[in-house]
């Protein structure tokens, strides 16, 4: 997968971040790993691997607005304003004058990141992209799986859903999607929990050894997920 990297000052809220943006890869290279294994219901998979713990890391927000989204501004500064920034983030974006307003239109077809130092500014930007019509996908990686020497890389492009249960072992699978940093959404509705995940950009955890590392890639794939052991000068 071919990649690029973008360094621009941003001064929205005050904060300047790291703009990374990743081509999207064919529909082909988004075939989930481990094919066979995609439609298990994960409860009645084998319990995952147990992992180590500590240390913080700069917030990864990422960010996609595949349809055209149309905002209204009735003054002109801020405006322009909302199209520098969404240019900056790597948007097309444009804007038009209609009667007593203006219309700014942008999108971002793939999926794109910023790096953030601070977890305040981290939410503070996941409020505004949400707000201006992006989706959203912020990873928060437990600290157990945020340390170690060995890494894997992982993503689901595409969200997969089952039925909750109620059981314990399918707790403990939502409990181990959240630490690694997947987005998971439980909606009740008829009686019933559907249970929702993905992680549609690249997430990196990190391990104590390599056997960990080994464990846990298995694991990941096991699951339906793309995951690859990282090397050293690629960590």
């Amino acid at each position: 997968m071919s990649k690029f990297q973008i360094r621009i000052g941003l001064f929205f809220l005050g904060t300047v971040v790291s703009v990374l943006g990743t081509c999207v890869c064919t529909a082909q290279d988004n075939t989930v790993a481990g094919n066979r294994e995609a439609n298990r219901d994960p409860a009645t998979t084998s319990s995952a691997p147990a992992a180590s713990i500590p240390n913080p890391a700069p917030s990864i927000i990422s960010f996609q607005l595949r349809d055209w989204k149309q905002m209204h501004f009735n003054d002109v500064q801020q405006a322009e304003k909302h199209l520098k920034t969404v240019e900056q983030l790597g948007c097309v974006a444009k804007k038009s004058q209609h009667g007593d307003h203006i219309d700014v239109q942008y999108h971002c077809q793939e999926w794109k990141s910023i790096s953030i130092d601070t977890p305040q500014a981290a939410q503070q930007w996941h409020r505004w992209l949400t707000s201006a019509g992006f989706d959203v996908f912020n990873p928060q990686v437990a600290p157990e799986f945020s340390s170690g020497t060995e890494a894997v890389q992982f993503r689901l492009a595409e969200a997969k859903a089952f039925h909750g249960d109620g059981t314990p072992q399918q707790a403990q699978f939502i409990d181990t999607l959240k630490k690694l940093g997947c987005d998971v959404r439980e909606n009740q509705h008829d009686g019933h929990t559907d249970i929702q995940f993905r992680a549609p950009t690249w997430c990196t955890i990190r391990l104590a050894d390599e056997a960990k590392a080994n464990e846990w890639n298995q694991w990941l794939t096991t699951q339906g997920f793309e995951s690859k052991l990282l090397k050293k000068e690629n960590q």
